[in-house]
């Protein structure tokens, strides 16, 4: 279907002369008013270029969409949008369309944006898109093209564009987001008359030839980051991933270069910016350069010999009840104890989650009274109620140190409103063994603290004086000393380290050195005692693990606060303490805090000054503290898949 929406709407000022001549008169003063504000950035000449194009944008999506607004706010007054396509909800985060628009044709609801900017713009609207039928009139109508058509919906229509361009000697700007950077390919075809430069072939766009057709987009534009990601999709049907401020990037590019263009300037044939290596210092910078030929290496290998297959969906995933999901991931990202991870999650009811510890993931020798491990599964517990409404029905054990995994039933009754901003915070949250800043924290993240603890039955007590923070981290630092003193210690912490990226993509559990912040010699020497037994007995006798966390330990005081919390030592009190951990733990993630859990041994001897140093009665025990400040920066936390640490009851299905 082609239309095309036009205005008879008078621009002219209330009161004016509504006469031919005074009508012309508005309309003038309107184009004048309207681009009042692009003098002495945009000549006249440039003005005058602008207000004399007819522009043709083939494919309002990502990459054509975003040139539209741009170039109606600079005085573009003639359009022709073409796309068959409605929007949908994966298009909110980067196209020029609301959640009213989901459904609606992308090219009329682009044309109404377009009117209701400048109400005297003509606006031709295809909105069955451009076909081999009607692309040479309607390419020859125009005096500029943006190239925004998929090349994996229509790679033959995308190939007659530029030929028929190319007859006509009309510039063409092709654009393409490769994620972070925004890149326009510009031919300009009054200098070049072949199509794409002669670096593609009609034979391969007919045929459907994707990876030899668009050898045109070359290597170099495309930055080292996104790399993998080319050669995950050349080899699998992944969707591409796209985000905002590429597509706005590219408007703004493709609006200037459009300028340029119609002007017969000569322009670079590539122009691009990488927002993402912008924002990077002059370090990262050279270490991206020097790793983008090994990446470049792989990433073709990979596209040459790889074959094109299709992800088949995980049986857990499909099995889990829609409503259950946000929280199950929720419940997932909660933080553990060497990030251990320690439970699991059975689906055994459309709302209804059943709450097991994972015998493998515990640590028997940092937690032999599974106190620590009971705190994670709280923390999970209050994940899920950080986005649902949820009621916990524990298990009738008291002993945390029982055989038995059963430890209660989650039972969901909706998501909560504010759910979409509570699973941000959730993956937001981090930790840090690295020194904080000494920020003071505000009082009323302290009254929150307390309301918390409150809330679970925890005690609680916040220390933000200098003088009390350094008495209570002494005794702590002391504790981790003396837990490290545990025959096994050592194996067992080698057991929970992660070397190299491709440990941390086997096993996205446990921590990294750097997490740890450890140092070169003291990563070296651990890596080695991991695959060798005989360096493992020389630290271990040499107290390796003893040096480590005398080095933690050395942190516990450089913070701003510190948060100690007691409870009962029975499987409710510390279910309780993780969840109270887990709400102060997102408060402060709300107040731009970092937050490093530390857990307070009981047989450390430590207890009873503890205890005393913050005014706990004798019948609580204190059993972990939190350091909170602020942070240099923070690592990104991994966590196993779901399908590793759920299951659904066969019952449920």
């Amino acid at each position: 279907m082609r239309d095309t929406i036009s205005t008879e709407r008078d621009v002219a000022r209330p009161g004016s002369d509504l006469s031919p001549w005074g009508r012309a008169a508005g309309i003038a003063e309107f184009m004048a008013e309207l681009t009042a504000r692009n003098a002495r950035i945009l000549s006249p000449l440039e003005q005058a270029a602008v207000q004399s194009m007819r522009v043709l944008v083939a494919g309002c999506g990502t990459v054509g969409g975003s040139i539209v607004e741009p170039l109606v706010r600079l005085g573009v007054t003639d359009f022709v949008l073409a796309d068959p396509e409605v929007f949908d909800t994966t298009n909110l985060n980067r196209q020029a369309c609301y959640f009213s628009d989901i459904g609606r044709l992308k090219a009329r609801v682009l044309a109404e944006r377009v009117k209701q900017i400048n109400p005297l713009a003509r606006v031709e609207v295809l909105d069955k898109g451009l076909d081999p039928e009607n692309v040479e009139s309607v390419v020859s109508s125009v005096t500029l093209v943006f190239d925004g058509v998929d090349a994996f919906m229509a790679l033959w229509v995308k190939y007659l564009i530029h030929q028929h361009a190319a007859e006509r000697r009309i510039p063409v700007i092709a654009g393409s987001d490769y994620g972070g950077k925004p890149t326009l390919y510009i031919f300009d075809y009054r200098r070049d008359p072949r199509p794409f430069y002669g670096r593609a072939k009609a034979e391969d766009h007919r045929e459907g030839r994707h990876r030899e057709a668009l050898r045109w987009l070359g290597i170099r534009p495309i930055p080292t980051d996104f790399l993998p990601v080319i050669g995950e999709n050349m080899t699998s049907d992944q969707p591409w991933p796209q985000i905002v401020y590429c597509a706005l990037g590219m408007g703004a590019l493709g609006s200037r270069a459009a300028i340029d263009v119609v002007l017969g300037r000569r322009v670079p044939h590539v122009v691009a910016t990488d927002v993402h290596m912008l924002m990077r210092s002059s370090r990262e910078r050279w270490q991206e350069m020097l790793r983008r030929p090994f990446v470049l290496v792989r990433t073709l290998r990979q596209v040459r010999g790889g074959q094109v297959h299709r992800e088949a969906p995980c049986e857990v995933d499909e099995a889990i009840p829609k409503q259950l999901r946000a929280v199950l991931e929720a419940m997932r990202l909660a933080p553990s104890i060497r990030n251990s991870q320690p439970w699991r999650l059975i689906v055994t009811g459309p709302t209804a989650i059943r709450l097991e510890t994972a015998a493998e993931r515990a640590l028997p020798v940092s937690d032999p009274e599974k106190q620590a491990l009971y705190q994670s599964l709280g923390c999970a517990i209050e994940a899920a109620n950080a986005v649902a409404h949820i009621a916990f029905e524990p298990s009738e054990q008291s002993d945390t140190r029982s055989a038995s995994s059963y430890v209660g039933h989650l039972l969901v009754d909706g998501w909560r409103d504010e759910y979409p901003r509570a699973l941000g915070v959730l993956q937001l949250r981090r930790t840090t063994c690295g020194p904080f800043r000494p920020d003071r924290i505000d009082g009323r993240l302290i009254s929150e603290i307390d309301e918390i603890a409150a809330e679970h039955g925890v005690g609680v007590v916040p220390l933000v004086e200098k003088r009390r923070i350094e008495v209570a981290g002494k005794l702590i630092a002391r504790g981790i000393r003396e837990s490290a003193r545990r025959e096994g210690s050592l194996q067992e912490a080698l057991g929970w380290l992660r070397f190299s990226a491709r440990e941390e993509d086997w096993a996205p559990d446990g921590s990294t050195p750097k997490e740890l912040g450890l140092g070169f010699a003291a990563t070296a020497l651990l890596r080695a005692a991991q695959v060798d037994a005989g360096v493992r007995a020389v630290g271990g006798r040499l107290g390796l693990q003893r040096l480590i966390a005398r080095r933690a330990a050395a942190r516990v005081d450089r913070c701003g606060a510190l948060i100690v919390l007691a409870a009962d030592r029975s499987v409710v009190g510390q279910l309780a303490a993780g969840r109270a951990m887990m709400a102060i733990w997102l408060a402060a993630t709300r107040a731009n805090l970092a937050v490093q859990p530390l857990t307070v041994c009981g047989e450390s001897g430590v207890q009873g000054e503890l205890k005393k140093a913050c005014g706990f009665s004798a019948r609580q025990e204190v059993v972990v503290a939190m350091r909170l400040g602020g942070a240099e920066s923070v690592g990104e936390a991994r966590r196993l898949p779901l399908e590793r640490i759920c299951a659904v009851d066969p019952d449920t299905r």
